[in-house]
């Protein structure tokens, strides 16, 4: 399958973007958009492009190569998929959900719109797959069709939660694996992590990232980066 993996770029947090560089995988950084600004762009590139699957993930993660494969797995027999990671350091809730979500404001979810599962849970789980009704960002993956049947958006009240924006029109389980686990480095559940910010610190750029070989195991030990060609794509 030839997949790509689209980042949401707005920080430059170093230990988050060395995990992602590693990953062998197509890459789309979409690097200093605000969240509304993203939609367009991040719509034309699937229509102007034939992958398999698109695949999404916030840059302030440390993500393995071990997740990465098993969303890829999941992904050769269902048509969603997700990873998964803590809300943020200070909860033990996870982004995934046991039921659909909910919309109890017009505007905007709040936090009884998810049945959210607690990561203690998720780690028993004798059968390492299941189904969430969420995708939080985190390696959450949809068939190339899907995408342009239900495409990438943003609440429109708020111009953000494009997760829940995009799950809920949805509407469907993705399918999660148990060891399909992200580190977030995300601090505390009220407010999203804005280290090294750079959304209006500097113009946004769309850089598209084509693995040229397979990864080495042995040459991420020593630090060395995954080699890639770089096409930097026209953003007005």
């Amino acid at each position: 399958m030839n997949n790509c993996l689209i980042v949401l770029h707005p920080r430059e947090i170093p230990e988050c973007v060395k995990s992602i560089a590693y990953l062998p995988i197509d890459k789309l950084y979409m690097k200093a958009f605000s969240e509304p600004e993203l939609v367009e762009p991040i719509n034309d590139f699937i229509k102007n492009t034939n992958y398999d699957n698109y695949l999404i993930l916030s840059d302030d993660v440390i993500v393995s190569r071990k997740a990465l494969f098993l969303v890829e797995q999941l992904l050769e027999n269902h048509e969603a998929a997700t990873g998964y990671c803590l809300m943020s350091q200070d909860t033990t809730y996870a982004n995934v959900t046991r039921g659909p979500l909910r919309q109890s404001v017009a505007t905007w979810p709040v936090l009884e719109d998810y049945d959210f599962y607690d990561i203690e849970e998720i780690r028993k789980f004798q059968n390492p797959e299941f189904c969430s009704w969420f995708g939080g960002w985190c390696l959450t993956g949809f068939q190339r069709g899907l995408w342009l049947e239900n495409p990438f958006r943003v609440m429109s009240a708020t111009g953000c939660q494009s997760d829940y924006a995009t799950c809920i029109l949805y509407n469907k389980p993705i399918m999660c694996h148990r060891d399909a686990y992200v580190e977030h480095l995300r601090l505390h559940v009220d407010g999203p992590c804005k280290r090294n910010w750079l959304v209006g610190k500097q113009k946004p750029e769309m850089i598209h990232e084509v693995k040229t070989n397979l990864y080495n195991c042995a040459d991420m030990e020593k630090g060395v980066a995954y080699p890639t060609s770089v096409k930097l794509l026209p953003f007005v």
